[in-house]
Parts: C-alpha cells; sequence; structure tokens
C-alpha cells in the first residue's frame, strides 16, 4: 500500500551483555545502518503509535486509513502502490478521515434458519450487525447483507434494537424489531 525506508536506515544498535551487543563505551558503536522490511516495518509502526497517540479513540481500520491517506505521492511509486505513496508521519498525524454511516433502512429475520437480513446502503463489506448490545459478522449477498443470530436474541413480543457498523466505527441508526 506504500513505501517507507528499508535501505540504509540508521538505527540503534543493541547495546549490553548478549553475543550480539556492543560492549563499546564510544556512542559513536551504539549506532548501525540496517537494511530490509524489517526496518521498514519498525517505521510504519512507529507511525501508527504515534498516530494512535494522538487519535487514541481510533480502530485499526481508521489508523490505517490515517496513515495511507497522509503519504508523500511520488510519481515513479505510482504503479507498483495503491497509495503511490511514501510514510509520512505528519501526514498521517494531519490526514483527515471521514466515517462511513451505513444506512439500514429494513430488516428481516426468518427464525427457523436464524438467518437476519439487513437492507440498506453505505454498508462496507464486513460490516457487524448489533443486535441490542451483541455483535455479529456479516456476509453480502446481492443487494442485502446475512448474518446468522440465534432466535435467543430476539424473545417473542420483545422489541430489539437492530444497527449496522461498518469497519471504520460508522453506526447507522437502529431499527426495532419484533419477532
Amino acid at each position: 500500500h506504500l513505501a517507507a525506508p528499508g535501505v540504509g536506515v540508521l538505527t540503534t544498535a543493541a547495546r549490553g551483555d548478549c553475543s550480539l551487543c556492543s560492549q563499546s563505551e564510544d556512542p559513536t558503536d551504539w549506532y548501525r545502518r540496517a537494511d530490509g522490511t524489517s526496518v521498514s516495518a519498525a517505521l510504519v509502526s512507529g507511525v501508527a503509535a504515534l498516530v494512535k497517540s494522538k487519535y487514541p479513540n481510533d480502530n485499526a481500520v481508521l489508523l490505517k486509513r490515517r496513515i495511507l491517506a497522509g503519504v508523500d505521492v511520488i510519481s515513479w511509486l505510482q504503479p507498483y502502490l495503491i497509495t503511490g505513496g511514501r510514510l509520512n508521519a505528519a501526514g498521517a498525524l494531519a490526514a483527515v478521515v471521514t466515517i462511513s454511516q451505513p444506512i439500514l433502512t429494513r430488516v428481516q429475520y426468518k427464525a427457523g434458519s436464524e438467518k437476519l437480513f439487513l437492507f440498506g446502503t453505505g454498508i462496507d463489506k464486513g460490516a457487524t450487525a448489533i443486535v441490542g448490545v451483541t455483535g455479529f459478522t456479516t456476509k453480502q449477498k446481492g443487494e442485502k447483507f446475512l448474518s446468522r443470530v440465534p432466535k435467543s436474541a430476539f424473545p417473542s413480543g420483545v422489541g430489539i434494537e437492530i444497527k449496522l457498523r461498518n469497519l471504520d466505527g460508522g453506526e447507522s441508526q437502529p431499527i426495532t424489531f419484533t419477532r
């Protein structure tokens, strides 16, 4: 999705009492150059931690969206990467992302097969059906979404609120359903 530095990155060297550790007292020996995806992954993880510290209520989906929205787009990277860009910590911290709010228009429940069908718009693939306070995974089936919900979640004659939650945390207005 993005590029991150992975060649000749200056990093700290291990110090202390281990076979690969430096025993040197000279501070210039406390650093080394490193290459590879392990270095890149550490940099991306560091940016994710930085973004999480600024937006502590963001879930993983929103953190990823902020990081990807904040890249520096570089023309020669565009054919190789979804974002066409390079990791940028300041860009990730400043990125504005919107939360998508699904619209739940109706529900249908088949008690015999314990299938809850949800209809609406703006629903993400992988959205969660919230029945009362319990979440159930959904699968897209054409224009509708299907969730397996036990009959016990719908006591006879009792109105239960149902809503949808997209992966980024956006939620629909609830619909009250009575079996």
